[in-house]
């Protein structure tokens, strides 16, 4: 209990100290890292050899540069890689590695607040790289499928802890749709990522 009471004294002391200075500022700027998971989905509209192969859940890093506009409005551009696997595959699992980029509008719902909620959209590209061809029959046909790249769209909310005018902590969680990541009886993905982060505020 007594730890307790202590942890709680200690968070009340950092919230009360940065209150005066954390929050979100016109022209300033956020280069931070980010790291979480991607929870996957279908990879082809069709079973290769009576299986379905699936994009797996692993992890995801990357890193993300932000411009605020105004205190409400920011811009950001945001690179995720994900070494995946490509699962259910008539060969078993298959490495596949995700690349994201995106450029993101992020709006700020209590900018003056040291705890800002904000939601956040945008658009991109994925680019994958699978370690060898996807093999199997298609009722009858033989096929290798191959990796691609497509579009990507994503959209989610968050929230940021203005910890002090230097730095900032995150969280969020968004919706992503992509296009496709193999080169034939592509599926569209609609995949959830969760991640959280900290960035330098200049």
């Amino acid at each position: 209990m007594k730890n307790i009471v202590l942890i709680g004294a200690v968070l009340l002391a950092i919230l009360t100290s940065t209150k005066a200075w954390a929050e979100i500022r016109a022209g300033s700027q956020e280069l931070g890292i980010h790291a979480g998971a991607i929870f996957g989905d279908d990879l082809t509209e069709t079973n290769i050899s009576g299986a379905q192969p699936e994009l797996g859940n692993n992890i995801a890093v990357g890193l993300n540069y932000s411009y605020n506009l105004s205190r409400h409005f920011g811009l950001e551009g945001r690179y995720t890689f994900n070494p995946n696997k490509a699962e259910k595959t008539p060969t078993g699992e298959i490495d596949l590695d995700l690349h994201l980029v995106n450029l993101n509008a992020v709006f700020h719902v209590n900018p003056l607040d040291p705890f800002v909620f904000y939601g956040t959209a945008g658009v991109g590209w994925a680019f994958s790289d699978i370690d060898r061809g996807i093999s199997g029959t298609v009722r009858g046909t033989p096929v290798t499928i191959s990796d691609d790249d497509g579009l990507t769209f994503n959209a989610g909310i968050g929230l940021k802890w203005e910890v002090s005018q230097d730095i900032s902590l995150r969280v969020d969680a968004r919706y992503r749709y992509i296009d496709q990541l193999v080169d034939a009886r592509e599926d569209q993905l609609n995949t959830v990522e969760t991640t959280a982060g900290v960035a330098w505020v200049f």
